[in-house]
């Protein structure tokens, strides 16, 4: 076999082509809408008047699945709903030691919506939140104490099935006689087998269709 000729290319040499600039650092962040601030007094009012119309709400849903037989797990689903073009710090919703948890974050067009199960008795965690918003002894160097979660939130209320629901939005049932098929995910913690069974009960007795997974 012939030995191959090597490819010779004659080199690109770029001469008195450099140009100085100045240095600028490149820039970081989530690039997110900044959060504005708001007034202290009226906001931190209208989110706690709205935190506290929760309280009877929570109750309720607490008595009712005490009566239904539910052991753990007891308490109510809480949306948080941003405000237009402002980043919601969904993370800093979650309370572990107290059990709160986050369950479901979605965006709808400009809004941030942000689910979280609150166990019966927590709702004063947020409330402390927000009264150390209110209390400008606890103020902070950059504003009011957790002014960067509370100034993001427009709305706080009881969590329906669509804050849960993390299919697409066509997929949501519409009508009441409508045969669906659900995939369940029920939490490891605690007594599972015990969950498991109550699951199970809650389900036949509402004549649902269990296929073992």
């Amino acid at each position: 076999m012939a030995e191959r000729e090597p490819n010779n290319h004659p080199h690109f040499i770029f001469q008195n082509s450099a140009q100085a600039e100045s240095f600028t650092s490149p820039a970081t962040g989530g690039g997110g809408k900044q959060i504005p601030s708001r007034d202290r007094e009226t906001h931190g009012g209208a989110l706690l008047g709205k935190l506290q119309q929760l309280t009877p709400v929570l109750a309720e849903a607490a008595d009712q699945q005490r009566q239904a037989g539910v052991e753990e797990g007891i308490g109510l689903q809480i949306e948080f709903e941003s405000f237009p073009d402002v980043e919601l710090a969904f993370e800093s919703l979650a309370r572990e030691r107290s059990g709160i948890e986050l369950r479901n974050v979605r965006q709808e067009g400009n809004k941030t919506f942000a689910t979280v199960f609150v166990p019966d008795g927590k709702l004063g965690v947020f409330e402390k939140l927000i009264t150390d918003y209110l209390d400008d002894s606890k103020d902070k160097k950059s504003g009011p104490a957790h002014s960067k979660l509370l100034n993001a939130i427009s709305e706080i209320r009881a969590a329906t099935l669509q804050a849960l629901w993390t299919d697409s939005p066509d997929s949501m049932p519409v009508a009441d006689d409508e045969h669906l098929w659900w995939e369940v995910w029920l939490p490891t913690r605690g007594d599972r087998q015990g969950i498991v069974n109550q699951f199970r009960e809650t389900a036949t007795g509402l004549n649902f269709r269990i296929v073992p997974g």
